[in-house]
């Protein structure tokens, strides 16, 4: 069969990890804006992207040793994010990084997620929250279109869920759970029953994409509040439907505060039965030196 002259050949797909991102209320705002108001929200997500870059940055430079550490910004400022609609889009391509630098790839997969967790976080302070979904597989990525199945399962699964957060896939949390990544153990120690839609529940891992468990605010009640804010910023009325997204995610956020604290309260156990341990070693081996050396003593006394 004789190939069409005017077909590109296709390029081979790359593994990547991705971020599909929606984003709760965007299109009510859109079309309740004036031209005005479409500037300001351009602005402001520009800003959000920007913020989370800065934030990055600072987080970086104590995660990644200092000589790749200009490495790994490069990743991050040539990893794909784009946005349409409604929707955000992170990708990392994990084949580029096998193939060039492999031996960075653990703190790239940490920049990933914590550009994930940092650029939710904005547009959520922004009052739009999000619901998002973390995939890994083949991907095509060109400069004006995207193209794979993670990238429509994850864009699937994150409109299928009833709250604002971030959900990862089984998939990816095997491949990387054994890595030593702060993000990663938390999204590994946060497997929840979360809600969906259409009334059902499914079992997920979850991204803590606030700090639940080192932020304050989420253990008062001013949380519930502070949701309401967030939901109802650029909407006249709280619906039947936002209200219900409202009470699954404070019920989330509540989830993963005690998931993230029985994990840390094992890694303090842990380390105290280690230190334990160390304390016996050392004072098993403090009496055998006293023993040696009396021993010692009495041969040379005789």
């Amino acid at each position: 069969m004789q190939k069409h002259k005017n077909i590109p050949c296709m390029q081979i797909p790359d593994k990547y990890l991705i971020s599909v991102m929606d984003v709760l209320g965007m299109k009510r705002a859109i079309l309740d804006s004036s031209s005005g108001g479409l500037m300001y929200m351009t602005e402001l997500f520009k800003s959000a992207q920007c913020q989370s870059r800065d934030a990055l940055e600072v987080a970086l430079r104590d995660l990644s040793p200092k000589k790749e550490f200009k490495t790994i910004m490069n990743i991050y400022n040539e990893s794909s994010f784009t946005s349409f609609s409604d929707t955000f889009v992170i990708a990392l391509n994990i084949s580029k990084i096998l193939r060039d630098n492999p031996s960075i790839i653990v703190p790239c997969i940490e920049v990933f997620l914590a550009r994930v967790k940092l650029a939710a976080y904005q547009l959520y302070s922004h009052g739009f929250p999000i619901r998002g979904r973390i995939e890994i597989g083949d991907v095509v990525i060109e400069s004006n279109f995207i193209f794979g199945k993670p990238f429509v399962n994850a864009l699937i699964k994150a409109e299928c869920l009833d709250f604002t957060g971030v959900t990862v896939s089984d998939e990816v949390v095997e491949l990387f759970s054994n890595i030593s990544s702060p993000i990663m153990q938390t999204i590994k120690s946060c497997r929840l029953v979360v809600p969906l839609k259409d009334g059902s529940e499914t079992n997920a891992y979850c991204m803590d994409w606030m700090d639940c468990h080192t932020n304050s605010q989420f253990r008062d009640n001013k949380f519930t509040q502070q949701l309401y804010d967030k939901f109802g910023m650029y909407s006249k009325t709280i619906t039947r439907d936002v209200h219900r997204k409202i009470i699954n995610t404070e019920r989330i956020v509540h989830e993963i505060i005690t998931q993230t604290s029985l994990q840390k309260d094992k890694v303090v156990i842990a380390n105290a039965d280690a230190y334990v341990d160390h304390l016996k070693a050392k004072e098993d081996a403090a009496l055998r030196d006293s023993s040696t050396i009396g021993t010692t003593r009495r041969r040379k006394l005789q």
